[in-house]
């Protein structure tokens, strides 16, 4: 299987944020940050050497800017890498930059729209999770009203734009007006989304309170777009891989390329599951089964893929991409591809 043929990214920018999200990994109960999360920006000069010179006669036709690990909006130089991608790469489109938006000022998301204008197509999704009495509830630290100037100005200023809502049982009502009021300051979608997580529990300082979902239905999730939507490349392997078959890969905020996002988050931080404590019954932080010995398996050199020492197509020439991993998806014997994406064959098997 080849590695080398790569259409689409998916890129994490930064791990630092400045929302305490209930149910986010990056910190503790919407609380403090994690320990042992490295707070970094992607360095703006690999960032050119990748696009002017490692990928300079390669196509790059899509990139999602993601937020698994902070917020783009928090890197200092969103706009000007923006700038260099699309002086490079003009084929290229974005297809989401995923953000909470309560960061900078208006005159920075105005400007921030004119470099994604350049593109042939972009999208930012706003996280706007309820009206201006709820959206803080679980967009801990994020203001409503700072939010809503910040879209404002990114779309009076020519950007495209979707409000994305997250529904609990506090902000369910409030769908119908937040989908009208999404129309008529002219984002391009609404969409309502179902938490990754059922009764948050929140605990920071003399913040205590739980955010339920226990009244949240099928029916409160749409999709509801009111300008045409992107001109998404349709290229697809047959492997079962859903990133390796649209030819996608991960860089992460510490210059490393990864074949998925659950790959990568396996690999680089201590993975926690919220569950029940028997004896008090509260909800409590636990360490998940670690998968490096998985991920990491027959490589001697942990720093393989990091673009700080390797050109982007040395690294997937490695062996680890070429032979080890490849054959691995092949057999369907990963058990994070069988754990988070359903993936599995006669050869699987939950050993690393």
């Amino acid at each position: 299987m080849d590695w080398k043929t790569i259409d689409s990214m998916q890129i994490d920018l930064t791990s630092y944020c400045n929302a305490r999200c209930g149910a986010c990994t990056r910190n503790e109960f919407g609380g403090a940050t994690v320990e042992g999360l490295s707070l970094n920006h992607f360095d703006t000069a690999i960032w050119e050497r990748i696009f002017t010179q490692d990928l300079k006669d390669h196509n790059v036709n899509s990139i999602t800017f993601n937020g698994m690990w902070g917020d783009p909006g928090m890197h200092p130089h969103l706009p000007e890498m923006l700038t260099v991608l699309h002086n490079s790469h003009p084929e290229t489109i974005i297809t989401s930059l995923a953000t909470n938006g309560g960061t900078h000022t208006p005159e920075w998301w105005a400007r921030l729209a004119k470099s994604l204008s350049a593109f042939k197509y972009h999208r930012v999704d706003f996280a706007f999770d309820g009206l201006n009495d709820t959206h803080e509830i679980y967009r801990r630290r994020v203001s409503y009203e700072k939010l809503m100037a910040n879209a404002t100005a990114f779309i009076e200023n020519g950007g495209r734009a979707a409000w994305i809502m997250t529904v609990f049982d506090h902000n369910r009502h409030q769908l119908t007006e937040a989908r009208a009021l999404a129309k008529s300051m002219g984002f391009s979608t609404f969409r309502s989304r179902q938490s990754n997580a059922s009764n948050i529990r929140v605990s920071d300082g003399d913040e205590q309170y739980e955010i339920t979902t226990n009244n949240v239905q099928k029916q409160d999730f749409d999709n509801e777009t009111f300008l045409s939507e992107s001109p998404f490349i349709d290229r697809t392997r047959d492997s079962g891989c859903p990133w390796y078959d649209t030819f996608k890969v991960q860089l992460d905020p510490w210059h490393k390329i990864w074949p998925c996002c659950h790959i990568a988050a396996q690999s680089l931080t201590d993975q926690y599951v919220k569950v029940i404590d028997p004896i008090t019954g509260e909800k409590i932080r636990v360490k998940e089964f670690a998968m490096q010995q998985e991920v990491y398996d027959q490589v001697d050199d942990k720093d393989f893929n990091n673009l700080e020492n390797h050109s982007f197509l040395d690294i997937l020439n490695h062996d680890w991409y070429q032979n080890k991993l490849s054959t691995r998806i092949k057999n369907k014997d990963l058990f994070i591809c069988q754990r988070t994406c359903g993936i599995n064959g006669e050869a699987a098997k939950f050993n690393v």
